[in-house]
Order: C-alpha cells, then sequence, then structure tokens
C-alpha cells in the first residue's frame, strides 16, 4: 500500500501541477473516479455487514443504531480512522479507499504550498517524511505493535506527500544528465536484489510499516525509474494487458469483497462438493479468474459509464 500511496501523490500533482484551476472540477472528477465502484462493492458485502471480521468469527447481534453508525461512516469514508471497524463488513479491506478520501481532500492545499518550494525545500520535506516514517517501524521495533494502526490515514499521508514531492524534484531536474545516469537498468535491479533480499531476511513478520527506512527509497527510485527510463522493463509494463489490467486496478482492489467473503462463509460447503478446490493453488487460480472477470464487467458497465455521467452531470 506504501507505493499505491506514493504513487497517488505522483500522478496527482502530475496531472494537477499546472492545471488545477477549478477545485470544484477537481473534487468532481475525484468524486467520479473512485465512489461508484466504492458504493458497489460495499452493496455486494452487505449480507455480511454484521457478520465478518478478520479473524473470520461472527460478531454478536446488531442494534439499529450500531448498524446505521457504521452505515454512516462507510458513507463518509472515515472508517480508517477506527480501526474497530475492521471486524465488521468490507472495512477490512476499503481502509485504503478512505485513506484516499483524506489525501484526495488535502491535495488542493498541499498542491499549492509545495508549488511554491523550490528543488531543496521539496528534498527537506521528502527527507522528513522518510525520518517520520522510519520512525514508525522503529517504534514498532522497540515497543511492540499495538492493534490495526497501519490504516489511519495520518500515518499514511507522509508516504502521499513523497510521491508528490517525488514529482516536483524529477519536473526539474529530469533532463540533467547526472539524473539520467543514475536511473539506469543496472542501478535498477541491483536496488531490487537489496530489497528482495532485506524482504526474504527480515520481512517474515509481514511488511505494513515496519519496514519503510528502506521500503520509501525503494519504491521512490522505482516510481522515478518507471517514468524517466526507456528500457524493456518499462516497456513490458506498458504492453495493452498490463495496461488493461492497470485500468480495472481498482475493480480488482474493491471486488475482493464479492470473492473473499462469500468464500469465508460457504468454504467448507465448497470443498465438500468441488474436492478440486482443497487444493490451493487451484482455488487460487480459480478465484483470480472470477476476480479478473467480475473486475472487467465492473469497469466497463459500472466505473466509466458513471465516471462520464457524473462529470456530464456536474
Amino acid at each position: 500500500m506504501s507505493l499505491f500511496f506514493m504513487l497517488s501523490g505522483y500522478i496527482l500533482a502530475y496531472t494537477y501541477s499546472d492545471s488545477l484551476t477549478s477545485l470544484r472540477q477537481y473534487f468532481v472528477n475525484r468524486f467520479a473516479r473512485i465512489y461508484p465502484i466504492y458504493v458497489v462493492s460495499a452493496i455486494l458485502g452487505l449480507p455480511w455487514i454484521g457478520t465478518f471480521n478478520s479473524n473470520g468469527t461472527e460478531s454478536t447481534t446488531w442494534g439499529v443504531f450500531k448498524t446505521l453508525f457504521l452505515f454512516a461512516s462507510n458513507l463518509l469514508g472515515v472508517q480508517a480512522w477506527f480501526p474497530q471497524f475492521f471486524q465488521y463488513w468490507n472495512d477490512g479491506g476499503s481502509w485504503s479507499i478512505s485513506v484516499e478520501f483524506f489525501m484526495y481532500a488535502l491535495f488542493p492545499l498541499l498542491l499549492r504550498r509545495l508549488c511554491q518550494l523550490n528543488e531543496k525545500k521539496h528534498a527537506i520535506v521528502l527527507l522528513s517524511c522518510w525520518l517520520f516514517l522510519s520512525y514508525i517501524g522503529f517504534v514498532e521495533v522497540l515497543f511492540g505493535k499495538i492493534g490495526i494502526y497501519y490504516s489511519v490515514p495520518i500515518y499514511r499521508l507522509p508516504e502521499f506527500i513523497i510521491g508528490m514531492c517525488l514529482f516536483f524534484i524529477s519536473k526539474r531536474t529530469g533532463e540533467a544528465t547526472l539524473f539520467k545516469k543514475i536511473f539506469n537498468t543496472k542501478i535498477f535491479l541491483a536496488f531490487v536484489l537489496i530489497y528482495a533480499s532485506y524482504l526474504l531476511v527480515f520481512g517474515r513478520g509481514g511488511i505494513y510499516l515496519l519496514h519503510n527506512f528502506i521500503t520509501i527509497p525503494f519504491f521512490s527510485y522505482t516510481i522515478l525509474f518507471m517514468h524517466h527510463s526507456n528500457c524493456m522493463i518499462k516497456k513490458i509494463f506498458e504492453t495493452k494487458t498490463l495496461v488493461y489490467l492497470g485500468k480495472i486496478s481498482y475493480c480488482i482492489y474493491s471486488f475482493q469483497v464479492v470473492i473473499f467473503l462469500p468464500l469465508q462463509s460457504y468454504y467448507e460447503n465448497l470443498i465438500t462438493y468441488l474436492p478440486i478446490f482443497k487444493n490451493n493453488m487451484n482455488l487460487f487460480f480459480a478465484c483470480s479468474i472470477a476476480l479478473g472477470i467480475y473486475s472487467s464487467l465492473g469497469y466497463h458497465l459500472i466505473e466509466e459509464p458513471c465516471r462520464k455521467f457524473i462529470r456530464k452531470l456536474c
């Protein structure tokens, strides 16, 4: 998710650094882009609104007020601020969308401020955010992890700001000879090898925010490398198949609820009638194919039509 939030900041800065003239149009575009699929995925998860949690157990009977409060919190997109919600509905997966709501709301203010800074100050802001994110990991190592905190938007905001700073730095230095020499395939592959080796040795306990001191520099380099290089690796990511997967990626992420919640509830019945799915690889491939179909349909029948309709309406 760190890469997702950093990339989000980078792309938004790239898109709006010279063209954010109307706040109304900006918020309409963001709403049209993210809200329709967000609502549809929540509706698809309604049968499990009071039964799902991260441990796979069922909750006790719900009161009307509790249900309405949860529904309103999701409608407003604030569930990421309250990890207690993770045991209900699809909040264990939709928290990142809630974080995006927060970042989108702050983006115009952040953009205005960062546009006023020079390259040196962008580097200082980026370094400060990295140190803050690294500090979170060190606290976890020294004092232990307390509950689900990685979803709280204030902990993820520095990643978004780093993405924005990366764009402004690359915008000013992208044509420099030294910049071009640094971002080449050999150095990138060396970074990949170092990062993979680190995770192989120290990454068993989950990634989350614990490894930010090395994850953030690696993702920063990766984003700039993919943007400014013209190597074979970049060309692979520009193939039609991967570009299309990128287009439907939001549906892929959101519609996991369509696969995961029913699977969790009816897994025993499934393997009873279809023993082939006792093999986890068979189950994985079947779920991946189903998710791909749902996501493709969601993109073409819901996401794109709704986005165009909302923009035209507003």
